[in-house]
């Protein structure tokens, strides 16, 4: 892990056997960054690949990195790994986490690349594993383009108002049925289940990906170590199979009706995921 700065806490919380290191930033910050050094992967961070993935000792930016070669997917997505406690989930609202971001190299890939943007999502998952439909997810897309497939590596940052109580402006949902959009957004952010990070393209080209990440990195405000971690529930379905349904949303943007301030609807057309829409259908 890449740490910032030189005042230290150190907290061991009980019964996880996990030792969280934090370093200030900017006075009155805190920062956590994985760097992937000798084999450490907080947060369990995947592409969904694990036959296709590997920590690099060198080549990233700098050092170590987490490399796959083969993401078969639209989005070429990274997440955290349900069930894993990590700085990267929890209650951001809570610790006051005013940030998150990652460097991202696209070493080569079989497709076109048609001017896609880099997005993260923070998905909530109410305690039911084995019920993906129930699910909430927010994203926000950075203005900076996503990589180019040069091995190149560019660093994305995303402010997070988590103390905002209404969905933040250029912030839109997925799922999230029955609930309107600020309700949708204090849901997610009090109850960070899981980090994503994934190239947001407007139309749906699978194709498969050579890329790495390197230094995902999360910045809140509070001194309190211990709330930085919070037990989460196991997946329902690998990554990849999660990620699969929710590529079909990335087809097109959802739209915000702010004037009403309704939940986002998934739009029509497209290869949509058959159980993915039906489930929201059925409880929207």
């Amino acid at each position: 892990m890449r740490l910032v700065r030189p005042v230290v806490l150190i907290a061991l919380v009980a019964g996880s056997g996990l030792c969280v290191v934090i370093r200030a930033a900017d006075p009155g910050q805190s920062t956590f960054s994985e760097s992937f050094e000798n084999g450490s992967n907080t947060g369990g961070w995947s592409f969904g690949r694990p036959f296709y993935e590997t920590i690099e000792s060198e080549g990233g930016n700098p050092g170590s990195f987490y490399h796959c070669t083969n993401v078969d997917s639209n989005g070429a997505e990274v997440a955290t790994t349900p069930g894993v406690e990590s700085p990267f989930v929890g209650d951001y609202r809570a610790r006051g986490v005013i940030s998150v971001g990652v460097d991202v190299a696209v070493f080569g890939g079989n497709g076109t690349f048609p001017k896609p943007e880099y997005s993260v999502w923070l998905q909530d998952d109410p305690d039911t594993p084995a019920d993906p439909w129930d699910d909430c997810y927010v994203y926000l897309v950075n203005p900076r383009p996503a990589p180019r497939p040069d091995g190149r590596w560019v660093s994305y940052e995303f402010n997070i108002p988590s103390s905002s109580q209404t969905l933040p402006r250029r912030w839109a949902l997925a799922l999230c049925a029955g609930v309107t959009a600020d309700q949708a957004w204090n849901r997610v952010i009090t109850g960070v289940d899981r980090l994503w990070f994934m190239v947001h393209q407007h139309e749906l080209i699978y194709q498969q990906w050579d890329v790495g990440i390197d230094n995902p990195t999360v910045t809140w405000t509070t001194t309190d170590p211990s709330a930085t971690l919070r037990p989460v529930s196991p997946p329902f379905g690998t990554p990849a199979e999660i990620s699969h349904c929710l590529d079909q949303f990335l087809e097109t943007r959802p739209k915000v009706n702010k004037s009403h301030n309704n939940a986002v609807q998934p739009s029509a057309g497209g290869r949509a995921c058959e159980g993915f829409t039906t489930a929201f259908a059925r409880r929207s």
